[in-house]
């Protein structure tokens, strides 16, 4: 049976950045969070931490 989420040549997710390697894949993957969870600190950095700001960082 044929699996829609994965490349056909290879059993690795399908994904944005069409990488079809699965440690190359994992490597990028990783290295996007920790990047995000940087952007995200400097977003809440001395800021009220409210309902309002976390509708905004989750926008």
């Amino acid at each position: 049976m044929k699996d829609y989420y994965l490349y056909d040549d290879v059993p690795v997710l399908r994904n944005l950045l069409n990488i079809k390697d699965e440690k190359l894949l994992e490597e990028a993957e990783s290295n996007i969070t920790y990047v995000k969870l940087l952007d995200i600190d400097n977003k809440i950095y001395g800021d009220v931490f409210d309902y309002k700001r976390i509708k905004d960082i989750h926008a």
